[in-house]
């Protein structure tokens, strides 16, 4: 698992695609940070360790998505931590629609 995942990183900053990276780069999740970390309602409650991780993975998942799974056959399954970090990104549902519009409207 571990090999995988440096595998997936070497792989994610190898990959040239800067219009999107660019786009992903100013992505603000700083709003989910905070309700990983301190907001009681949220049901969670990680380190800010944990939760920038989350959120660097999530970043990952994300090109994934906008590489592979956006417009063809292929699923691209998110882990457990990314899967926690998207579902608070869609509790917030404003947010998450202008950001998913900011990111993949072509």
């Amino acid at each position: 698992m571990l090999q995988t995942l440096v595998n997936l990183k070497s792989y994610f900053e190898n990959l040239s695609d800067s219009a999107f990276k660019k786009r992903l780069s100013v992505l603000d999740l700083e709003p989910i940070v905070f309700k990983l970390v301190k907001d009681p309602d949220s049901g969670v409650a990680w380190e800010l360790a944990q939760a920038d991780q989350g959120v660097g993975e999530y970043k990952k998942y994300l090109f994934l998505y906008y590489k592979y799974g956006k417009n063809s056959q292929m699923i691209v399954a998110p882990s457990q931590l990314v899967d926690k970090v998207w579902h608070q990104h869609q509790l917030d549902s404003m947010k998450y629609r202008e950001d998913c519009e900011m990111l993949f409207a072509n």
